[in-house]
């Protein structure tokens, strides 16, 4: 779902979205590899200083995954106050073509083409802000769903494997006298 900047209203567009909302679902199974259980987002698109967009709401998503170190079945419930800020791409670049240094404040923007933004977008960049890098039993947000502790499996890698050194044959070596 793309927004057009040009005809938002002066007190914003409100955006909500579920399961049941096509672009909405896509985005959050691009960003958690499956298709999340539940879905609920509810934003307001305004403008913002100048020619930027600023995005605030809420937004929340559960999924079912696999704990990244022992396997077990986990749910992850992620979610919370959403409050991004994104400006045209065109201001990156100044009117003579050099790459504008952006100030430390501004590292936080996000990009958009400076016509249209694209929800679909947005609520990739905002679940991925707070997916976690590795899903883990004890991971804030994640609720172990078989019972047990969350062990390192114990793989068994076989017999070990004993090579000799490509230079075991040199300590043999006579050396001519």
């Amino acid at each position: 779902m793309k927004i057009l900047v040009e005809d938002l209203p002066p007190d914003g567009r409100t955006v909500r979205a579920d399961l049941k909302t096509h672009w909405a679902k896509k985005a959050a199974a691009a960003v958690f590899e499956v298709e999340p259980t539940t879905l609920s987002v509810d934003l307001t698109v305004e403008r913002g200083e100048g020619r930027r967009v600023v995005v605030r709401g809420t937004a929340s998503a559960t999924l079912t995954g696999t704990c990244d170190r022992c396997l077990a079945d986990v749910r992850l419930e992620i979610g919370g106050a959403v409050d991004l800020t994104y400006a045209p791409e065109s201001e990156t670049t100044s009117e003579s073509g050099d790459e504008v240094r952006l100030e430390e404040e501004e590292l936080d923007l996000g990009w958009f083409d400076g016509l249209a933004l694209d929800m679909g977008e947005v609520v990739s960049e905002q679940l991925s802000l707070w997916m976690p890098p590795r899903l883990l039993c004890e991971d804030p947000g994640v609720t172990r769903i078989q019972d047990g502790l969350c062990l390192p499996i114990a793989y068994d890698d076989g017999p070990e494997v004993k090579r000799e050194s490509p230079f075991a044959s040199l300590a043999n070596l006579k050396l001519p006298e």
